[in-house]
């Protein structure tokens, strides 16, 4: 599960752009580019068993 928007928000956060480029966000959600909400893996249980073995490991 990759949520763009999230990305791009840390993106912005972790260089100081913040306003550079939010004249072109309508644009990108009307052109449904990315969404708002982050979309969820079909198989969530398999996700959580790869995340679940990763911790362990550490």
């Amino acid at each position: 599960m990759i949520w763009a928007l999230g990305l791009m928000a840390m993106y912005k956060i972790g260089t100081s752009s913040y306003a550079q480029d939010t004249d072109k966000l309508p644009l990108i959600f009307l052109k449904k580019k990315i969404s708002i909400l982050p979309s969820w893996s079909a198989n969530r249980k398999i996700v959580k068993r790869i995340f679940k073995k990763a911790s362990q490991k550490k």
